[in-house]
């Protein structure tokens, strides 16, 4: 919003900010190394120039985000199929009589047979057990639970519970119902990730092959690139090449 508004260096900010907050200073550090060997690669592929680095250095900003929104993407999708197991053993444990509390602590114990401790859904619903023990309310630890997530699904299940529990209604019936639906729609996502898989592959494929395909040349012939380097004209060339492989990168995502 801040990017639409103009405020792009606010924006960028706070980009930066939300990257250290949700990553270890080892992480940070990690993502800092591959996004200055990234920009190492461009400097020599377009520029032959150490100096460009200092040009191509915002490049390395956007290989963290980049890398960053991958894995946190990548433990959502974990986080969602450990979330439909919970859902589904929760309205199990609803239908043979446990009241809402007991029936997390029993899919407590069913996942943490399933995913292990050290799982994300283990440590959430440890989180929801301890603040139990406390005489916290369980809307409260799931509505504390959906902030931590920003998944979707888990909002629109704790909306359901909590709206459940205030009416009064057919608690078993309303959750059976709800987990059902919400399941599905896990399991559609996670078709369309199954049949975009091999799109996406592609798409990182295409990638690398511009510079495989210098490597050779350069391998097979010298000095067949030499006049693109260290004059203005040069120069010119390459970063016009630099900027048609960023949009070329930048529309493959969209499309895909």
């Amino acid at each position: 919003e801040r990017v639409k508004k103009g405020k792009w260096l606010a924006g960028y900010i706070e980009r930066v900010n939300l990257l250290i907050k949700r990553n270890s200073w080892r992480r940070v550090l990690l993502y800092s190394l591959c996004g200055l060997l990234v920009v190492a690669v461009f400097a020599y592929f377009f520029y032959r120039s150490v100096w460009a680095m200092i040009f191509l250095l915002p490049i390395s900003f956007e290989i963290m985000f980049y890398l960053d929104n991958t894995i946190c993407e990548k433990n959502k999708q974990i986080l969602k199929k450990q979330f439909r197991e919970m859902i589904l053993s929760m309205a199990t444990n609803l239908k043979v009589g446990y009241s809402p509390e007991n029936a997390f602590l029993e899919a407590y114990a069913d996942l943490i047979q399933l995913y292990g401790k050290n799982s994300r859904i283990i440590y959430e619903l440890d989180t929801i057990k301890k603040g139990l023990s406390v005489n916290l309310t369980l809307e409260k630890l799931l509505r504390d639970f959906e902030k931590r997530s920003h998944i979707e699904e888990i909002s629109e299940f704790v909306d359901v519970f909590c709206l459940a529990k205030k009416t009064g209604g057919n608690l078993v019936e309303i959750i059976d119902s709800s987990s059902n639906m919400i399941s599905q729609k896990i399991s559609v996502d996670e078709e369309i990730e199954v049949i975009t898989r091999a799109g996406k592959m592609e798409r990182q494929i295409m990638m690398i092959i511009p510079f495989l395909i210098i490597l050779y040349i350069e391998f097979t012939n010298q000095n067949f690139f030499t006049p693109l380097y260290h004059n203005l004209a040069g120069v010119l060339v390459m970063s016009v090449c630099l900027t048609v492989y960023f949009v070329s990168v930048k529309v493959s995502g969209k499309i895909i």
